[in-house]
């Protein structure tokens, strides 16, 4: 459930709205960040249990919402990234455990610049931080 505050520590009013869940589970979206941007709020997540998309458990999806960040939709392109596979600019690929474990977001001028994720790859106890440049489309 949301809620709402004229400060970040609050007093908090809660507003009996829910954050993005399905009817299907109340657990929807896990790892997700937020952000503030050309008057909307934006939220990229993990779709925890493969209930918000066709993509299938895991993946990176992006949301938008209104102006106060209360009523959350799936963006028109929801895809952020696919889970379980990473594929890599000289053609080879690395199998994932997770793939998109806790984003966060790096920017510049008030516009986010790069995703930064943290990757764990099949049959591996190490895990590592991907840099993925965001590019801005007009």
């Amino acid at each position: 459930v949301t809620a709402l505050s004229n400060s970040p520590t609050g007093p908090f009013k809660d507003t009996g709205i829910s954050f993005i869940e399905t009817e299907a589970s109340t657990f929807a979206l896990d790892d997700h960040v937020e952000w503030f941007q050309d008057g909307y709020y934006n939220c990229i997540g993990k779709d925890h249990d493969g209930s918000l998309t066709s993509y299938g458990r895991g993946t990176m999806v992006l949301y938008t919402s209104d102006k106060k960040g209360l009523n959350w939709s799936l963006a028109e392109q929801p895809l952020v990234l696919k889970a379980g596979k990473l594929h890599w600019t000289d053609g080879s690929e690395t199998l994932c455990e997770r793939t998109a474990d806790m984003p966060k977001l790096y920017f510049e001028n008030g516009k986010p610049k790069a995703l930064i994720i943290a990757v764990l790859p099949k049959d591996s106890e190490v895990s590592f931080s991907l840099v993925i440049p965001l590019i801005e489309k007009n």
